[in-house]
């Protein structure tokens, strides 16, 4: 059995750093309210880290790649949008407590629950 080679010492320091980085981020993060806590979490992934990692360049490719007739503009803004969602949601998955207090009697309303009515 071929067993995949041992990581190098470069690739195990580069992952140590990052996994220090994201654990920096969600103690400074914790210091937040919750509600600044999402927004700050969801700005942080969408301008830094998607930007870093070519996250937003993949988002925009599959984008474009999806919806031809898109124009360039709004896959950058949808890019922005979607990254923005998922620094949200990784926040949120280390809120569980606050995230079960936030959503544990919501106020339904809008178009579509009217229409539900």
């Amino acid at each position: 059995m071929n067993w995949p080679a041992e990581p190098s010492s470069l690739r195990v320091f580069n992952h140590s750093v990052q996994i220090a980085l994201v654990h920096g981020l969600l103690w400074g993060l914790h210091r937040l309210s919750y509600g600044r806590r999402l927004k700050f979490g969801g700005r942080i992934f969408s301008r830094v880290i998607a930007l870093l990692t070519s996250h937003h360049k993949r988002i925009v490719e599959n984008l474009e790649l999806i919806f031809s007739d898109m124009p360039a503009g709004n896959a950058e803004r949808s890019s922005q949008d979607v990254s923005r969602n998922i620094g949200i949601t990784f926040t949120e998955s280390f809120s569980l407590d606050d995230f079960l207090n936030a959503t544990a009697h919501p106020g339904l309303h809008g178009a579509g629950f009217e229409v539900r009515k």
